[in-house]
Order: structure tokens, then sequence, then C-alpha cells
């Protein structure tokens, strides 16, 4: 790191000094005896170009650092400090980040194929038409609901725009998943707790809770009939759960509670939902069979909604 720091040494002594702003006119013509605090001129934005980190990087600040087209290929990054730096074109390949913190950072056209992230922090961070695979950065998501749904919506974003839809499907239900987990705190949250702070004083009436309520249960039942409406075989197990209780109502009203009486139950309504010609479809009742009759044409048109939906959301 001795070269990191010349260089960085050599680029600040190396800058031209920036003249103080002229004093402010005040109205009248004269000058203004002092220069209002919010005029200041700032010292650029340090930056690392064209640069190789020839070792590992332990415990180094590189905050606020503008790090374009470096190359930190197969080397081990810990304790290291990124907030808010800026990463352009830059190539991690096979990277070890251990303890790392990338708050509000900007990752851009950057290779981490195959890069590793433990115990890191990825808090307001973008990414930008980088290689990076969820499972490698999943461990390193925020805890808190509302910041690992904001980041996993950039990272589905980020993998759409690398054609990578696996990734993309995945992220969207972990995306749902965190909404849903972020509505229920959000709800029964507790006043006396230090960790319901945010929650406490961002809902404070009971309103709030009712419509974080109604929109939890809401999402609840999404993911329980259709998984959020990209998953298909959930909502195939969904159909299948209404055809046994369509089966229950015929044993039902049959009253007949034999192992026979339930086969020639289930084959009816397998029937009619497949539109089959049958006696044990012809046996069953005129209102049961219209029922199933309408479930499978809302039941079809759902789930090829789900399949567009999930097309459409998660590549």
């Amino acid at each position: 790191m001795d070269r990191l720091f010349s260089r960085i040494k050599r680029f600040f002594s190396q800058s031209e000094e920036v003249p103080p702003p002229e004093p402010l006119a005040e109205e009248g013509g004269e000058e203004a005896d002092v220069v209002p605090a919010f005029v200041q001129m700032v010292h650029p934005r340090p930056i690392l170009k064209d640069f190789t980190f020839e070792k590992d990087v332990i415990k180094e600040k590189l905050q606020f650092f503008k790090i374009e087209n470096a190359n930190g290929k197969d080397k081990f990054f810990k304790d290291v400090n990124f907030k808010y730096a800026r990463f352009e074109d830059c190539y991690f390949r096979n990277a070890e980040f251990h303890n790392c913190d990338f708050t509000g950072a900007k990752i851009d056209n950057c290779n981490f194929s195959q890069a590793s992230f433990k115990d890191c922090i990825f808090e307001f961070t973008l990414f930008f038409s980088s290689i990076l695979d969820f499972k490698d950065i999943k461990g390193s998501l925020p805890e808190k609901p509302n910041l690992k749904r904001d980041v996993l919506r950039n990272l589905r974003m980020n993998a759409k725009s690398q054609g990578n839809y696996k990734d993309s499907y995945l992220i969207a239900i972990e995306e749902m998943n965190s909404e849903l987990k972020y509505y229920s705190k959000a709800t029964f949250y507790k006043k006396s707790r230090k960790e319901d702070k945010f929650y406490a004083e961002k809902y404070p009436k009971p309103k709030d809770r009712f419509r974080n309520a109604r929109l939890g249960i809401s999402l609840w039942l999404e993911k329980q009939i259709w998984g959020f409406g990209i998953m298909p075989r959930k909502f195939l197990i969904t159909i299948l759960a209404v055809l046994i209780v369509f089966s229950g109502l015929d044993i039902l009203v049959r009253w007949d509670l034999s192992w026979g009486s339930l086969w020639d139950s289930i084959k009816g309504v397998l029937s009619a939902f497949a539109s089959l010609a049958t006696k044990e479809r012809d046996a069953l009742p005129w209102w049961l069979t219209i029922s199933i009759v309408i479930f499978r044409y809302i039941s079809m048109g759902v789930f090829v909604a789900i399949i567009l939906k999930r097309i459409s959301r998660a590549s």
C-alpha cells in the first residue's frame, strides 16, 4: 500500500491550489466582509486511475475515492472503508472482501465475477451494468428490510442489464419477501423497542398501522396463492388444493365417506376441470360442475398472466 499512498500524496502535491472565492458584494455595490459558510471550495475527489493493486489491502480508508480502470483480481480486501466511493470499469474477478464497507458506493461497469463478500456492508449501494453473482453477495445484504428491499431492487435491475435471468428471478423473490417483512414490522412494532424506533416515528397513527396490515395481508396472499405472481408452481399447488376442496364438497353432498366414493369424486372433479366426458363427472351436482368450469377458465387466465409476469419481471 506504500505505493498507493505515495501516488495519492503525489496527486495532491501536483494539484494547483484553488484560490479563495472573491467576497460577495452586498446591495449598494459594497463588498461583504465575510464569505458565507456555504461558499466553500473543496478539493476534488481523489482518483485512482489505471491502477493495479499489487498486494492485499487491509485496514485502509478509500472513502470518497474514484477508482477507475483498476485491477484487483485475486486480491484480498479486509476492513477497507469504501464509503461513497465510485468504481468505474474495474476488474475484481475472484477477489475476496471481508468486513468492507460499501455504504453509498456507486459501482458502474465492473467485473466481480466469482468474487466473495463476507460481513460486508451494502447500504444504499448502487450497481450499474456490473457482473456480479447474487449468491456471492446475498450473505452481506442489509438486515433492515427496507434497506434490503432497495438494494435488491437495484441488484435485480443490474442482473437484467447483464441478461442474468436466473439471478433476476431469485432476486425478485427475495425483494418481495423483504417487502413483506417490512410491512410486518411496520404493523406490529413496539415503541419501547429501540430497533422499532424507525417504524414508530414513521407510522405513529393507528390508521398507518392498519394500512400496513392491509398491504401486508394482500402481499402474503399473493405469496401463498400464486407466489407473488412469478412462481407458476405455487399456483399449480393452489389449483390442486381448490380441486380437493371441490371433491370434499361433493363427498359432503353425497354423505358417503367410503374410499370408492372418494375416488369417484376426485375423478369427477378432475374430469370437469379438464372438460372430459365421464360418468363420474355426470354424477356431480350441477352447481358444482358449473363452479369447476368457471374456476377452470379463471385459473387458466391467471396462470397465463403469471407466466407473462415472470417473463417481464425476472427477465
